[in-house]
């Protein structure tokens, strides 16, 4: 009897230490990988030791080690570092797709479909790379000097933790199946890449100063149509790609970027106006704004001199509208560099803004527009010329044909100032140009269903 109290007891005990061992806290990270092969990196900031230990028990103390497991299958590869305050980055699987930075060395998908205990690095990781993998789900919470994350392509990736993440500088988390994106936490983002995922809304942060590339394209899905609307809390975007996001009503940017090149891309929309007045102004860097096919009525672009392309097409804007867009970019000045402009499917302008148009084109743009019926927009060549041109200052204009009502003539300066007007009823004139200031003038002939303009070089 006192034998059998002895085995219980001793068989208690051992059961007692194998249990308490079992629920000591993990020190090993795990890899679930799928492929013959296994290929990692882990990028250390201090002198550790490394222990890799493959699922044939075989081990490794490479920072980059290859494992040829000869065929495919499901494995179990474990990952200890000695200590784990040294650890970096952990990179399985890099391109440096969508911006992605080259100082990151480029890894093959390493066909992972699950890691645990990557708790163990919290306090300490910077950058993190998966992209390509299988995972599902990835909790960064409380990785709190964490820097990068890279999960480009991650089709399976429904869910993901970024609570307590200060440092986080950079998402990228394009072409994913996130069923959600809470951003409260990153205070100091500079990069948002979220492109076709599966969420309806986004948790933006407070503080959205830092942040300069924003991208939730091609999420007609999301349901919170007014995350774009008055982009006064973010001074320095430079990258806006919202395009087909189910956006809608006043889009407002009075600040960008002031050294960056400028690109505001939110076509396939809802948006009923668009107000840049005071963005988009540094003319030595380029300015791009696509926003065809909204619904837009009203345009103020007036002094975002840096806009070299923009696209209004296929919206809701009258002539008089047209017309004013025009006139904003014929105030932007001389031009140095090609520049366009697309205003089709919208109303037809004016006469007044197909003046705008030649002087527009005149300075090197390129300006796209429905023609109204009623105007006979007639070839320069054909219906006027004007000689010499270049010219010391006097000017001889010939008419070909002058209509009964007779013709108005016009000149304007390369600011859009008009400085002379009257209507004239001979095919021969002179003029004289030397009371005018600078050098380039348009001289426009304006008259029932008719408009044509030419530029006038003075020496």
């Amino acid at each position: 009897m006192k034998y059998c109290i002895r085995l219980i007891l001793a068989f208690g005990m051992v059961f007692s230490y194998l249990n308490s061992k079992s629920q000591q806290a993990p020190d090993e990270i795990i890899f679930y990988s799928h492929e013959s092969i296994f290929a990692p990196v882990v990028v250390l900031q201090e002198n550790a030791e490394i222990l890799w230990t493959w699922d044939d028990n075989t081990t490794s103390n490479s920072a980059s080690p290859l494992k040829n497991y000869g065929s495919a299958r499901a494995r179990k590869n474990t990952l200890k570092v000695t200590p784990w305050s040294a650890v970096r980055r952990i990179n399985i699987g890099y391109d440096a797709q969508d911006g992605g930075s080259p100082d990151i060395e480029l890894v093959n998908n390493q066909y992972v479909s699950m890691v645990e205990n990557i708790h163990l690095v919290a306090p300490y990781l910077k950058e993190w790379c998966s992209s390509y993998s299988r995972i599902t789900s990835l909790d960064f919470s409380n990785f709190v000097n964490l820097e990068t994350v890279e999960c480009f392509l991650c089709q399976s990736l429904q869910n993901v933790n970024l609570t307590n993440t200060l440092q986080l500088k950079r998402i990228c988390f394009e072409l994913n199946s996130l069923l959600n994106l809470d951003l409260s936490d990153c205070l100091v983002l500079e990069q948002v890449r979220a492109s076709s995922n599966k969420f309806t809304n986004i948790i933006l942060p407070e503080q959205k100063e830092n942040i300069w590339h924003m991208c939730i394209r091609d999420n007609p899905q999301v349901t919170n149509q007014n995350l774009f609307n008055d982009l006064t809390d973010y001074p320095n975007m430079a990258d806006l790609f919202i395009w087909a996001s189910n956006q809608k009503g006043d889009l407002v940017i009075p600040k960008t970027h002031p050294n960056r090149w400028v690109g505001i891309r939110a076509y396939d929309n809802q948006y009923t106006s668009i107000d840049l007045r005071g963005s988009l102004q540094n003319p030595m860097q380029a300015g791009l704004v696509d926003m065809h096919n909204n619904k837009l009525t009203k345009v103020e672009i007036a002094g975002c001199h840096q806009i070299k392309t923009l696209d209004l097409s296929h919206n809701l804007l009258s002539s008089e509208t047209v017309d004013y867009v025009l006139k904003q970019l014929d105030e932007f000045g001389p031009t140095i560099t090609h520049r366009t402009v697309n205003l089709s499917n919208n109303q037809p302008p004016t006469v007044q803004g197909l003046v705008y148009k030649a002087i527009l084109e005149a300075k090197g743009w390129n300006v796209i527009i429905d023609y109204p019926t009623s105007i006979n927009y007639f070839n320069d060549s054909k219906s006027f010329s004007i000689f010499p041109n270049p010219s010391s200052g006097k000017i001889h204009l010939h008419i070909n044909k002058i209509p009964e009502d007779g013709i108005v003539i016009e000149i304007i300066n390369l600011l859009g100032q008009k400085l002379f007007e009257q209507k004239i009823n001979n095919t021969d004139t002179e003029w004289s140009l030397f009371q005018y200031p600078g050098e380039i003038f348009f001289i426009t002939l304006k008259g029932k269903d008719i408009l044509a303009t030419k530029k006038v070089i003075i020496n």
